[in-house]
């Protein structure tokens, strides 16, 4: 697996270029004294690889900002995609001024995917307050807006980004869901209802749309802590995924994609192996003896039957 002596490596998004994949993913030095710490210390790092498991580390891809400025704490999970002659990366920021409770989505561009710069109109979505709650004391105060999965629109020529947020007025269920953003421009968004049909999770991480012979497939994250009990999910860590016949919403819950402990395959994401089959890859939280290990798995072979459905991985 991706995992360097000297970082922790947890989140992670990927592209690809000309048969390389670039991975990009949340880095933060392994000499803190907490794992935990590397929430507020994370930076974007890149690595490139042919095969999915030799990976060539690159420089640094993005910063927090400068001082006062909007991200200038951390930067957490975002994507990728082609955007023109260009490359458009969404991402998460935080800020000191709130302490990190409060999460928006900045953009940055780059012409070869390895240096970046970020967009003056930066942050370009926030949260809409009609849709979705804002600080939620049942988790840390944290107004939840973040890991923007960034796709051209397939109905048009524009943009949509999946965003993990949460929405008002669930009770009794989950208030977790995938929020819809649209753009013509990635500078300028409407911020849209959810797209998931579900209240079964308190949260739904680091979503990613897959269209499939003719239907779309979301896969996303959640602790065990954040299932419903009587729902049909399994109360378990890991990924999950939910199945709709439009991009755009009816996502609904059709089963898990890796659970297991608090160790198993988290930040999943879907992505073709190098001979142009469905593969899977993400990385490991705690493990038995209390250490945190992070690092990107090798790829792990996926069947996709024609419904949409996914056979559940082996952690």
């Amino acid at each position: 697996m991706f995992n360097p002596p000297d970082q922790y490596v947890w989140d992670f998004w990927t592209v690809e270029d000309r048969g390389v994949t670039h991975l990009f993913y949340l880095s933060a030095p392994r000499s803190l004294p907490d794992p935990e710490m590397r929430h507020a210390n994370a930076r974007c790092g890149h690595a490139v690889s042919r095969d999915l498991v030799h990976w060539t580390r690159l420089p640094m891809a993005l910063e927090p900002g400068p001082a006062g400025s909007w991200d200038d704490r951390a930067i957490w999970t975002g994507s990728v995609c082609r955007a023109g002659g260009r490359w458009a990366m969404l991402y998460t920021g935080t800020n000191w001024a709130e302490d990190g409770k409060i999460q928006r989505v900045g953009l940055a561009w780059s012409d070869d995917l390895i240096s970046w710069s970020k967009d003056p109109a930066n942050p370009v979505i926030e949260a809409n307050p009609s849709h979705y709650l804002g600080r939620n004391p049942a988790h840390h105060q944290e107004l939840a807006w973040r890991d923007p999965f960034l796709m051209p629109d397939p109905a048009g020529d524009g943009y949509l980004a999946y965003i993990t947020a949460q929405r008002r007025g669930t009770a009794p269920g989950k208030p977790g869901c995938v929020a819809l953003a649209r753009s013509a421009d990635l500078r300028s968004w409407t911020v849209g209802g959810p797209v998931t049909e579900m209240d079964e999770f308190f949260l739904m991480e680091i979503p990613q749309v897959i269209p499939w012979k003719g239907r779309y497939i979301l896969v996303f994250n959640a602790d065990r802590s954040w299932v419903r009990e009587d729902s049909d999910a399994p109360v378990a860590t890991g990924a999950f995924y939910a199945v709709s016949d439009r991009c755009d919403g009816g996502f609904r819950y059709a089963g898990p994609l890796a659970v297991g402990p608090t160790n198993a395959l988290f930040g999943i994401k879907l992505l073709p192996a190098p001979d142009g089959s469905p593969a899977a890859i993400g990385w490991r939280g705690y493990q038995p003896d209390g250490s945190f290990l992070g690092g990107v798995t090798d790829p792990l072979p996926v069947r996709i039957g024609p419904d949409a459905r996914i056979d559940c991985l082996t952690p």
